[in-house]
């Protein structure tokens, strides 16, 4: 499970040639590295395609092509934003009238840019936009502010069983996960989201 930090605006308008600007400007990142390729060294790297789906992250590519005045050919690289909402990938535009391009797939992006991807990060320009949450994560956002009639105490101990059952219920067969995703957003702030993924817990775990 991942949390969306940044909350990306997908009516952004981009240019031609400028994939990293159109991309730190859909999360409203300030400039600092002259290229996607560059870009691309210096964030958290996933060089994998297991990127998360409920969020807005970065994935990258290489991509060599003759920029800047005078024109210099190398790898600028490319980077596209995920769209978790309509999974698709957004970039700036490959032809002139566009405001900004709407992609299928990692191989559309591919071939339409004459790239090849890289990876993935949850950071554009050193600026997290999203964060894995963890176990300890899910259970201190859950358990703020609940309104229940116990003590501290037993509410400490509570927590304390929940958060065990589920580490251990996770590490012997996932089952868990599948249990909870009707429960929504876990890292939610919404009383009602928390109210059902802890009813859940109790559900299955008992009192």
């Amino acid at each position: 499970m991942y949390k969306q930090l940044r909350t990306p605006d997908f009516t952004t308008v981009g240019t031609l040639g400028n994939c990293l600007q159109y991309a730190r400007n859909v999360f409203d990142i300030p400039s600092k590295y002259p290229s996607a390729w560059e870009g691309w060294q210096n964030t958290d790297q996933h060089k994998d395609r297991k990127f998360p789906k409920n969020v807005a992250i970065a994935l990258w590519f290489k991509h060599y092509g003759s920029y800047g005045v005078p024109p210099k050919y190398k790898n600028w690289g490319h980077i596209v934003i995920y769209r978790p909402t309509t999974k698709k990938f957004y970039s700036s535009p490959y032809q002139y009238g566009q405001k900004f391009a709407i992609l299928d797939s990692i191989e559309e992006v591919e071939r339409t840019y004459k790239a090849d991807y890289v990876g993935w990060s949850t950071e554009i320009n050193d600026v997290k936009v999203a964060k894995s949450v963890t176990i300890d994560d899910m259970y201190s956002q859950m358990f703020e502010g609940k309104k229940q009639n116990w003590s501290a105490k037993k509410w400490a101990e509570k927590a304390a069983h929940y958060r065990k059952r589920t580490i251990e219920e996770v590490e012997k067969n996932k089952k868990l996960t599948t249990k909870l995703k009707d429960c929504g957003d876990p890292t939610s702030n919404d009383q009602a989201v928390k109210d059902s993924l802890f009813n859940k817990i109790k559900g299955i775990f008992g009192k």
